[in-house]
């Protein structure tokens, strides 16, 4: 007897895609779901936005425990190339990443000023990326598209496009905005004392706000001090900042842009402590090194309580930042830095 029946989560009728992932961090609960944009599914940002695009789960090795609120959750960042499969077969609804591809970003025609133009046929511009206007996109009819948002939990609030919220992009509550911060540093690898160190300047120099509401944070690029880290504009950070941004088609107003050059500061400037805070054990001891090395604020006049060299503006305030972050974090550990 002949069965004909299709499994949807049975591996008889697997369908595996490629994309790029467009957004981390914004899951919740904190899961390491990406937003993918699948390549033959979802189009360009203006047909798709970022906010519509699926909730992709991403699978962890086996090294990991595997059980909840044990273990590391997956790290992969925001332009990564991935590999993975639907877990409900052809509806196409529910996407599992299984890895990343490693890949070589070259300037595309565009940038090249060879801009590809799209093909005309019978008098209608069309272009292979766009959507149909019934929605379907592969050559079986599959119709998984905006629908995906939904079936895997689109569960973030969707953002303002108005220029307003361009510039001001980032968690307005303090504690997400802590979250995050702690992820993404713990998850470069930093342990949990000289991540907490760090992120400590960062709360003293601005509340991790990277552009300014009221009288915290920044303004403009023209302002004396920029960005979560305060950054001095009559130094070349500002402007390195900026192109780095540029670099990444980011707002340099971007929460996650800003950390994303910290930890390339601290990756590439040997000057800025980066070396010296992979040394450090406590949170104390990373704090004095940020503020030291990376912040380095005016003298006070008087002594460090901490450790008897001369004192910096904000020092304590760094410390103690510091000293909290390590408390309330490192007992959840669940982006991946050591337990130090």
């Amino acid at each position: 007897m002949k069965m004909n029946l299709t499994h949807a989560f049975y591996g008889d009728n697997t369908r595996w895609f490629t994309g790029v992932v467009e957004e981390v961090g914004t899951d919740y609960p904190r899961l390491g779901r990406v937003r993918v944009r699948i390549y033959g599914i979802h189009g360009t940002r203006d047909e798709v936005p970022i906010s519509d695009l699926p909730q992709a789960q991403v699978l962890v090795p086996t090294t990991e425990p595997g059980v909840s609120g044990m273990g590391r959750n997956p790290y992969l960042e925001r332009g990564a190339t991935v590999f993975g499969i639907f877990l409900d077969g052809q509806a196409s609804q529910l996407p599992l990443v299984l890895g990343s591809i490693p890949t070589v970003e070259v300037p595309s025609a565009e940038q090249l000023g060879n801009e590809i133009k799209p093909k005309e046929e019978s008098g209608v511009l069309t272009n292979a990326n766009s959507l149909t206007k019934t929605g379907r996109r592969t050559s079986d009819n599959n119709t998984a598209t905006i629908r995906s948002a939904l079936a895997a939990g689109n569960d973030t609030v969707r953002a303002p496009t108005n220029a307003a919220h361009l510039q001001n992009s980032y968690p307005t509550d303090f504690n997400e905005r802590k979250q995050m911060a702690w992820e993404f540093f713990t998850g470069k690898g930093w342990t949990n004392a000289q991540a907490a160190g760090l992120i400590g300047n960062l709360i003293a120099e601005s509340n991790l706000i990277p552009v300014a509401e009221g009288d915290v944070g920044l303004h403009s690029p023209t302002d004396v001090s920029v960005g979560i880290a305060q950054w001095y504009n009559k130094t070349d950070r500002v402007e390195n900042l900026l192109s780095f941004a540029k670099q990444r088609k980011l707002p340099w107003t971007d929460y996650r842009i800003q950390m994303e050059y910290v930890q390339f500061e601290l990756d590439n400037i040997t000057y800025l402590g980066g070396a010296q805070l992979k040394k450090a054990m406590n949170p104390t001891d990373a704090a004095l090194i940020i503020r030291r090395l990376y912040e380095r604020p005016q003298k006070t006049g008087g002594i460090s309580i901490f450790d008897g060299k001369p004192e910096l503006l904000g020092e304590g305030k760094a410390v103690t930042a510091a000293i909290e972050m390590y408390d309330t974090y490192s007992r959840i550990n669940t982006a991946g830095g050591g337990t130090a």
